[in-house]
């Protein structure tokens, strides 16, 4: 018997918050997150480098993004895709930004989600 999975539920949050973000005008602000996250792989950067690297220039990035939510919010309808996604980012910012805090918290939940389905569809 297959166990329900709770997986794709959790992985659809993380696309749509992704995707919340790709909507910003002034460029791909999660494209410029994993953009960082490459350059400090490419340099080999330790923990402790990477989690400074993380809380200035990945802070910033996430400030501008909850800057442009917060401009927008009042301008787009609650109940529309829009503004739900827009609900969402805004109640999942604390968890988002986990990855500030800790170095060793990937930024994409790839792994885990491909991990997950490999158990969940066995």
């Amino acid at each position: 018997m297959r166990m329900p999975c709770t997986c794709k539920e959790s992985s659809m949050k993380h696309t749509k918050l992704i995707g919340v973000m790709s909507m910003q005008n002034k460029g791909d602000l999660s494209r410029k997150l994993f953009r960082l996250e490459d350059k400090a792989d490419e340099s080999g950067l330790t923990l402790e480098k990477r989690l400074e690297m993380r809380k200035t220039n990945s802070k910033q990035v996430l400030d501008e993004f909850y800057s442009w939510i917060s401009q927008i919010e009042s301008k787009i309808l609650p109940k529309s895709l829009m503004g739900k996604a827009i609900t969402y980012a805004i109640n999942q910012k604390e968890y988002l930004e986990n990855f500030l805090k800790d170095a060793r918290i990937q930024l994409s939940n790839n792994l885990a989600e491909q991990k997950c389905e490999a158990i969940c569809y066995r």
